[in-house]
């Protein structure tokens, strides 16, 4: 037996059991059992009784989700107090199906939502917007536009989640050095605490081969602190940044959300002929199931062909002309702190 490792000190405070769940599904849990549990009193079920059986549990469950439901109450209340009854009492799993049944009718009635996968040419037009806007509408926040062209690159092209984008730090991102690193024409980045850690480890890489998102990636990394965030607006200013330019360039009504970059990307990769088991392995899915819920080769078209001929073609003039944009400015994205003018590009 090999010899047993030191617990770290950050870690002694854990609960084994309680915190095998993350604060945020724990919290979720919590909420919708207090509330399940507030209405079984109501109805003079004592859900703490020793001699609570699973018949008990299920009926219980099966008339609270019909009341939800008639309510119109949100979906995630009845789904997540099923999860709290199954992880509430580990002895009853396996005999829940009634409960569970109850949850899949719920959602077959759902209206129907999916990410809308960015398609390759919008990405341009959004991120060419994003350095128009920075040096020509609102030269105030050029650091804010051309920090969101890079990120919106990296979300794409890196398959990241919107939360995974978020959480980055600087540190967490690898480009190209000169020497023999150079020679790596790549990105890699870590993630940290990832969405499925429990299946694919708490580390996980995603690896960017796009040249020029790579030098946009370089440049953003240049000069910028280890510990500071990669995005460091955070994510309402993330998703109203997008929307402005959805705006600006008329494709605000395509659904398009920061889900979208990574159904976007995965698709995109289908669509230069990468296999299935590539664009599991590249983006870090655990199964194919999961993993096909991105590939949307028929959505993505649809997002250009809902675009009436004037938007198309203003589109596709726009990302014709503006191809230059594919390389950074030469300034450097500190110097962008402040604001630029057409007679000074860097701070003094």
């Amino acid at each position: 037996m090999g010899r047993p490792q030191r617990v770290p000190e950050r870690a002694k405070s854990l609960d084994l059991q309680r915190d095998r769940l993350s604060p945020a599904y724990r919290s979720r849990l919590d909420a919708a059992g207090e509330r399940f549990r507030r209405w079984c009193s109501l109805q003079g079920l004592n859900l703490d009784r020793p001699d609570l059986g699973s018949d008990d549990v299920v009926a219980a469950l099966v008339a609270y989700l019909q009341i939800l439901f008639n309510m119109g109450v949100a979906y995630w209340w009845g789904l997540h107090a099923v999860l709290y009854a199954q992880t509430e009492w580990r002895h009853f799993r396996g005999h829940l199906a009634q409960a569970w049944d109850s949850v899949s009718t719920w959602r077959m009635h759902l209206p129907v939502t999916s990410r809308v996968p960015l398609r390759v040419e919008l990405l341009r037009a959004l991120t060419y917007a994003a350095v128009v806007l920075a040096f020509l509408h609102d030269r105030h926040r050029a650091q804010f536009w051309l920090g969101l062209a890079t990120t919106l690159r990296m979300g794409f092209y890196g398959l990241l989640r919107p939360k995974e984008i978020f959480d980055l730090f600087v540190s967490d991102v690898l480009v190209p050095q000169p020497g023999t690193h150079s020679l790596l024409n790549c990105c890699v980045i870590t993630i940290r605490e990832p969405k499925n850690r429990s299946l694919g480890g708490r580390l996980q890489v995603r690896m960017i081969r796009d040249v020029p998102t790579i030098r946009w990636i370089s440049w953003r990394t240049l000069d910028a602190g280890k510990r500071e965030l990669f995005w460091p607006y955070g994510a309402s200013q993330f998703g109203r940044g997008l929307r402005k330019l959805l705006a600006f360039t008329k494709l605000g009504g395509l659904g398009i959300t920061p889900s979208s970059l990574r159904a976007g990307g995965a698709t995109q990769l289908l669509e230069a002929g990468h296999s299935v088991s590539h664009i599991l392995f590249a983006g870090g899915w655990t199964s194919e199931k999961t993993l096909s819920a991105y590939l949307q080769l028929a959505e993505a078209a649809q997002t250009l062909l809902r675009l009436d001929p004037p938007q198309a073609l203003w589109v596709q003039e726009f990302v014709e002309h503006l191809r230059f944009l594919e390389s950074p400015p030469a300034a450097s994205f500190r110097s962008l702190l402040c604001p630029w003018t057409p007679t000074k590009h860097a701070c003094c």
